[in-house]
């Protein structure tokens, strides 16, 4: 049995790191959290709105159900940190960015 919750944090309390980008999450950011139960292994992850987005994305374009990137990846984006993002997954992750 699985299970996922997602809860939007308008201020972060404390600083803390962003679980996909490895970048800090200053006190007072907003920021995501995700917790659940996956295969019997139970998680938590925190993350930069732009991250968690990109966590959406990444899935679709790479992703399996058995499979999460193990190395961090760019803030907002969904290559390895320190690529370059390929053209076409940046204009989706803009397209869903609300401005």
């Amino acid at each position: 049995m699985s299970f996922d919750s997602r809860t939007e944090i308008k201020r972060t309390r404390k600083t803390k790191q962003c679980d996909w980008c490895g970048e800090m999450i200053n006190e007072g950011e907003p920021s995501v959290t995700h917790q659940g139960k996956h295969d019997g292994d139970f998680f938590h992850g925190r993350y930069h709105p732009e991250c968690d987005k990109a966590i959406d994305l990444w899935w679709k374009t790479y992703g399996r159900c058995d499979e999460f990137p193990e190395d961090r990846m760019n803030r907002g984006g969904i290559e390895p940190k320190g690529e370059p993002e390929k053209e076409s997954s940046v204009l989706s992750l803009m397209l869903r960015l609300p401005y």
